[in-house]
């Protein structure tokens, strides 16, 4: 099972050596150069705010929305997400600007659509630049088929026939 996530961690800033999905790429620089130069906003895996952010080595202002921030200010503690987030806690970036700071992007979609989320702000200060190291989502696939097939069993059957129908719609 280890060998299933560090599969899915991604070094951005050097290509990674690992086999490549079956008939998607030759390699995992060609897959990396696909990804990065002939997909919609591809770009953004190298020269994203939050990817600068994390190299330049200066300190940073990260967004977090909670519904409930008695319960976080009373246990002092911040839980991760599970599923499809592999258990991260999402923040977005906040981007320096003359009259302050400015969500980006998800940040600002969440403010403006969430009233009743309250944010917290983050600053998080580097030792040093810091190599821009992530989740590679699409290396997920073996780790969500395990925990669909351990936990299928609370689906009702009307969930799991429309799950079933869904994915086969989706490969043809």
């Amino acid at each position: 099972m280890r060998e299933e996530w560090e599969h899915v961690h991604t070094d951005y800033a050097r290509p990674a050596h690992r086999p490549a999905p079956a008939s998607l790429a030759e390699s995992e620089g060609d897959w990396r150069r696909y990804l990065e130069d002939d997909t919609p906003n591809g770009w953004l895996i190298q020269h994203s705010a939050m990817a600068e952010a994390l190299a330049s080595g200066r300190p940073m202002y990260l967004l977090h929305t909670t519904k409930d921030i008695a319960a976080i200010r009373t246990s002092g503690e911040l839980h991760v997400s599970t599923g499809c987030l592999v258990g991260a806690l999402y923040c977005s970036p906040l981007v320096p600007q003359r009259e302050g700071m400015r969500p980006h992007n998800l940040g600002a979609y969440l403010m403006q659509t969430k009233p009743d989320t309250t944010p917290m702000i983050f600053e998080v200060i580097p030792d040093a630049p810091i190599p821009t190291k992530g989740v590679d989502y699409l290396h997920l696939g073996a780790i969500h088929l395990r925990t669909y097939l351990r936990y299928r069993s609370f689906l009702t059957r009307a969930e799991n026939d429309q799950l079933d129908h869904a994915v086969l719609a989706g490969l043809g």
